[in-house]
């Protein structure tokens, strides 16, 4: 038996907006319950409106909607807590959270928990001092709730356990390999433990493990662009 959400008091975030014919947007949501969800918010762009500085990203929110078709109509949003404030590399790390979701999960499809680890990843980026390792956190649970989870403990093809002292490689067809000497480039045994453990990473440990996740993540994103990234490396370069 299917399992039916009721469409009111929605638990959301706003991933996306873009303009609607004149006054409208559509607003793509991220709803605890469903999954993700495109809706138009009729007359958002009115100075008057209801909508007027809610529908922005990383505002929690609770929504209601009407309609089951493929853009419904957004009836009502409001914030439940203060707006969460990214700025700078902050708000490009919220932004490359955002396009994961839109770019990797399916419409409607409800993930409670990795809502629940995208609130709790949002709130940690205004006061970490350690914002690569919140993202590869979020990647692993994001890949894992998609249904293509990293088995970073023990080799893939043997499932020989992971040894902290040896140096390995990922094959996205065959999981982990101990690597060749020669090989480029490596990932430690110590990186892979402490990424599958979510501990804190060293400097060299957050490089590896973001080479890793941007392997496998560009892999399932099918040459799909993310606008945070380019966004980022055009700022990094006009410094």
């Amino acid at each position: 038996m299917s399992l039916v959400h009721s469409n009111e008091h929605q638990q959301a975030f706003v991933l996306h907006t873009r303009a609607f014919r004149e006054t409208s947007l559509v607003v793509e949501l991220f709803i605890r319950d469903i999954g993700r969800k495109a809706t138009i918010a009729k007359g958002a762009r009115r100075k008057k409106s209801q909508f007027s500085g809610v529908l922005e990203p990383f505002n929690q929110l609770q929504v209601s909607y009407s309609g089951r078709s493929d853009l419904a109509t957004l009836v009502s949003a409001e914030r439940c807590h203060l707006p969460v404030q990214l700025n700078s590399q902050r708000l490009f790390c919220g932004m490359y959270l955002n396009e994961l979701i839109l770019n990797l999960l399916t419409d409607c499809d409800p993930h409670q928990q990795l809502f629940d680890d995208y609130l709790c990843c949002v709130n940690a980026l205004q006061d970490s001092d350690d914002l690569e390792s919140l993202l590869r956190q979020f990647e692993l649970s994001l890949l894992e709730h998609i249904g293509y989870g990293l088995q970073l403990e023990c080799e893939g093809l043997t499932g020989n356990p992971v040894i902290a002292e040896q140096c390995y490689q990922y094959r996205l067809d065959q999981g982990l390999v101990v690597a060749d000497r020669s090989a480029q480039p490596t990932l430690s045994g110590t990186t892979l433990l402490a990424l599958s453990r979510r501990q804190m990473l060293t400097f060299q440990q957050r490089r590896e493990a973001k080479q890793l996740l941007r392997c496998i993540i560009d892999h399932h994103l099918d040459g799909k662009p993310l606008r945070s990234r380019d966004l980022f490396r055009t700022i990094q370069s006009s410094l």
